[in-house]
């Protein structure tokens, strides 16, 4: 049985955002059984709980009540943000997978310079930037 409604956009979101079960309800402060049952409609999903998704992770909240709209708030305050916004949205997907994996290996290095678990993710020129595993469809 398929959910719909809000319920379902929270089963949406989290695949739209790659994300496990654990790593989502993580994120937001949630054990893994509370998004469980709130992506299968068991608990109601609280008014604190629908905020603190649309905050942690950008989501339009219009689109996470009614489905209606983008599902993330594109527009933001960093004019940096906004301009690697525009221009990603001219790259054809291949060009947007290059881009992602080297933020992510750009991420990684970072993490690994403060001596944090790094992703695996290879550094750009690799030959396995365009595997169709390393960023999802």
């Amino acid at each position: 049985m398929r959910i719909t409604g809000i319920y379902g956009r929270v089963y949406e979101l989290r695949n739209l955002l790659n994300l496990k079960q654990k790593d989502f309800a993580s994120a937001l402060g949630l054990t893994n059984a509370a998004v469980s049952m709130m992506e299968r409609g068991i608990n109601p999903l609280t008014e604190a709980n629908l905020r603190l998704i649309c905050l942690t992770f950008n989501v339009n909240e219009k689109w996470f009540r009614t489905g209606k709209g983008e599902v993330f708030n594109l527009a933001d305050k960093d004019p940096i943000i906004n301009e690697v916004i525009e221009l990603t949205k001219q790259m054809n997907r291949e060009e947007r997978r290059v881009v992602l994996n080297y933020v992510r290996w750009y991420f990684s290095q970072q993490q690994a310079l403060a001596g944090l678990k790094t992703t695996g993710v290879p550094p750009p020129g690799d030959s396995v930037l365009f595997e169709k595993e390393r960023v999802p469809e």
